[in-house]
């Protein structure tokens, strides 16, 4: 034992500050747990010279014995700790011979006339207590089959002022570092499990180990759908075997630090589970070709069961400890965690059939899912998150009300699964069933605010705000998804859906470039590409953007585009025979609603340019469930008022209670039917609740301004055309844009404002510059506008 001066110890942008035990980057704190400290600070006293790993476990763990995992794992924690400086490890490894600070110290000494600078520093452990932390396991009937002799908890007494000081502070102090994880979170890339013999029952073992995982706000499990694009990247199919050195590459380029690979075993009547967490950054001189080399092994955990039923359970177990061993604190642990049998189900056949459906989701087969997930829960009826994807797939399916009939069972049997989980249940409970936006916002934001790695939380907010016209509220949550998963495509489609939808075209377009180089190309991100290169009036990279659809047979949303392109620039000829080609064009079944739904906005606005008989046309194609606002507003422009008014009734019977509905879809056709039966002060009073929602869509302000122009109140008719013409961006494809800007230039007639009104004109025809000649629109417009122009010429 020793004495030795005490001060700061400086280096590359950290403090170390020996007195209060405390590590510092730039000021702020770092979490470290005691035994991690201890080795920053025995390499940090001898780094004039390299510590053998036998060094090392005999002065952090004295007189005990431990197996050489625990020091891989504390060397991990540590790297973890010292990576906020940027490129270089600061913590060397020799191969062969052991681990060397390779920082350049600046220390700042304090004043040795203070005797309270003096502390009493023994090699064996600066803080002089060693209690090391462990996870309590229940599970008598699970055992190792090799086991070791346990790390004994070493008590040091000290006498004097010391045992004073720790008396004092001692338990205080011991439930801060028990609460406490060590470092930041940590990203997690899951390889295949294998050793089962059964495909099915390795994929469904992988699905309930990522599942528990979720549980932890410290662990981030890299998602099935960022390890798919990872592989596209890589040039490899996007479902090939995720092993070896193959899942050490998709785990180094997403920046991930460990990679977890569980295997079952069998020997005689009984079989070993094991889960061995590595290290993706491969160390000088290990081999590439393993995952789990003993120089790469952070943390292990083993154990034995009985029958193949019992690994969900043992799971649970097992993955506890590697959530210890990566830094994460007993406590922790102990509040996110539920056992596995709740989370999946106890049937292993269930949770096999579950595996199976969630395989073909991620694939985008939602119709080959169904049957697995309807299995899944004859086999167990609690099974939640069986249910929670079912929801899902009739999402996709567009199948509401078994959607809804879903959320409700899973939101009923929430209690059984992790937080993490019951978050996202709730937040889509609230949005799908009762339709509260706001619950669900501020659910979104509490998920966030807890889990602060939870990528889905921030995406699903930002698209929550963007879905109700608040996208500049959406921006900043969708930032941080990107930052949290930068190999995921969908967070790359919320910031630039938030981005262009709150007036940065330009930004999205970036988004969707940067997220287009980082090969996660897609139909969404295209779409996007285009509304924001049409909000900017790039022709050219519109054009571009359409060719990658005409590449892509299956690009619905696409196609869909260039019919409303057409449409925005009044190419109406061209616009029907780009229809035809859709209807001729066989499409996935799951892009049915999609289909359903684009042809109800294109059959709007037909009706608004005043081509009944096209837009009665597509109207009559529709399914009665694809009779939505854009049909009923549609069939009012038609004059077809008592269908509108059926299906009025019947949509609110549906949606009544959802917050969309009720603020701006509702408004919306009762407002159009208002004006269908001229009344216009009625359309102004039924538009009032969607005041709030103007930054969603231009349908309130074109149908407001509408009304007004036709009550002579060319002022305020004004002030609503405004919206739509100063924000193109909201909805760049809309054909409400061109005829806002012509609503305007009659409003200005009307104001006797020839000049105005001869502006507003000209820029119509810029807009319609390549429109149908014989557009019986175009040609009123033109007669008004030679109106306009010789009353001009006469003053």
């Amino acid at each position: 034992m020793s004495l030795k001066s005490q001060g700061n110890i400086n280096f590359e942008g950290y403090s170390l500050d020996r007195n209060r035990w405390l590590l510092q980057w730039q000021g702020e704190p770092i979490a470290l747990s005691r035994k991690t400290f201890d080795l920053l600070l025995y390499l940090i006293d001898h780094r004039d010279q390299v510590a053998s790993k036998d060094e090392l476990l005999q002065n952090l763990w004295p007189k005990q014995v431990v197996e050489e995992g625990n020091l891989n794992q504390q060397v991990f924690l540590l790297r973890k700790a010292l990576s906020r400086h940027g490129p270089g490890k600061l913590i060397e490894t020799i191969p062969g011979r052991g681990y060397r600070f390779a920082a350049k110290i600046a220390a700042d000494a304090a004043r040795e006339d203070d005797a309270s600078t003096l502390v009493i520093h023994d090699r064996r452990s600066i803080t002089t207590v060693t209690v090391d932390e462990s996870i309590e396991d229940d599970a008598s009937d699970v055992t190792s089959p090799h086991p070791k002799r346990a790390a004994s908890a070493t008590l040091w007494i000290v006498v004097g002022a010391l045992a004073c000081v720790l008396g004092a502070g001692g338990i205080s102090g011991w439930h801060f570092w028990q609460n406490r994880n060590t470092g930041e979170p940590v990203d997690v890339v899951l390889a295949d499990f294998g050793g089962t013999g059964d495909p099915l029952l390795d994929r469904a073992l992988n699905d309930s180990l990522r599942m528990d995982l979720s549980e932890s706000p410290f662990l981030t499990v890299v998602q099935p759908n960022q390890v798919k694009a990872t592989l596209l990247e890589m040039k490899q199919l996007e479902n090939a075997p995720m092993t070896g050195a193959l899942a050490r590459e998709v785990c180094e380029r997403n920046s991930a630090q460990v990679l977890l690979q569980g295997a079952v075993s069998r020997f005689g009547q009984r079989y070993l589970v094991s889960l061995l967490a590595s290290n993706c950054a491969t160390e000088p001189g290990s081999s590439r070709e393993s995952p789990n080399t003993d120089n790469e092994l952070v943390a292990q955990a083993k154990a034995e069961v009985a029958r193949l039923d019992d690994l969900p359970r043992t799971l649970d177990l097992l993955a506890a400890r590697i959530r210890n061993s990566l830094g994460e604190s007993r406590d922790s642990i102990r509040r996110f965690d539920k056992s596995l049998r709740a989370v999946s189900t106890a049937s292993l056949a269930a949770l096999k059939a579950y595996s199976e459906g969630f395989r073909l989701g991620m694939q985008g087969d939602w119709l080959g899912s169904l049957p697995l997930f309807k299995h899944a829960v004859e086999l167990d009826p609690d099974f939640t998150m069986a249910y929670f994807d079912m929801a899902a797939a009739y999402s996709n399916l567009n199948d509401t009300q078994s959607e809804r009939a879903m959320l409700i069972k899973a939101y009923e049997r929430r209690d059984a699964v992790p937080e993490f989980e019951q978050f996202l249940i709730t937040a889509l409970y609230h949005d799908v069933v009762t339709g509260d936006a706001a619950k669900s916002i501020e659910t979104y934001k509490t998920w966030g605010t807890l889990y602060p790695r939870a990528a889905e939380a921030f995406g699903n907010l930002a698209e929550e705000y963007d879905s109700i016209g608040q996208a500049t509220l959406g921006v900043e949550p969708a930032r941080r998804a990107v930052e949290i998963r930068p190999a995921d495509s969908a967070t790359y489609i919320d910031l630039a859906l938030t981005q262009l939808h709150s007036g940065q075209p330009r930004a999205a377009q970036q988004t969707c470039e940067l997220a287009i180089g980082k090969n996660l190309d897609g139909v969404d991100i295209r779409h996007l590409l285009l509304q924001s290169l049409y909000a900017q009036g790039d022709a050219a990279g519109v054009e571009v953007q359409l060719d990658w659809g005409h590449a892509h047979p299956a690009a619905l949303r696409l196609h869909v585009d260039e019919v409303l392109v057409a449409l925005s620039r009044a190419e109406v000829r061209r616009a029907q025979s780009l229809l035809v080609t859709l209807a001729k064009t066989n499409y996935p079944p799951e892009l049915a609603a999609q289909y359903q739904s684009s042809l109800a906005s294109i059959a709007r606005s037909f009706a608004e340019a005043g081509l009944t008989a096209q837009s009665t046309g597509l109207l009559e194609s529709l399914s009665q469930a694809s009779q939505d606002k854009d049909a009923l507003v549609a069939r009012t422009e038609n004059g077809d008022l008592a269908p509108a008014e059926e299906g009025l009734k019947r949509q609110s019977r549906d949606h009544g209670y959802q917050t969309l509905w009720k603020g701006e879809r509702l408004p919306e056709i009762r407002a159009a039917l208002s004006l269908a039966e001229h009344k216009p002060e009625e359309a102004v009073r039924a538009l009032e609740p969607a005041l709030s929602f103007d930054g969603l869509t231009f349908g309130p302000a074109y149908l407001r301004g509408t009304a007004y122009l036709s009550q002579g109140k060319t002022d305020l008719a004004q002030t609503e055309f405004k919206k739509i013409i100063e924000h193109n961006y909201i909805d760049s494809l809309s054909s409400e844009y061109p005829l806002a800007v012509l609503a305007s230039a009659r409003a200005y007639v009307r104001e006797n404002e020839p000049a105005k009104a001869r502006g507003q004109f000209e820029r119509l025809f810029a807009l319609w510059k390549t429109a149908d000649a014989d557009l019986p629109l175009l040609v009123a417009a033109k007669a008004e506008y030679d109106h306009v122009t010789a009353r001009l010429a006469r003053n």
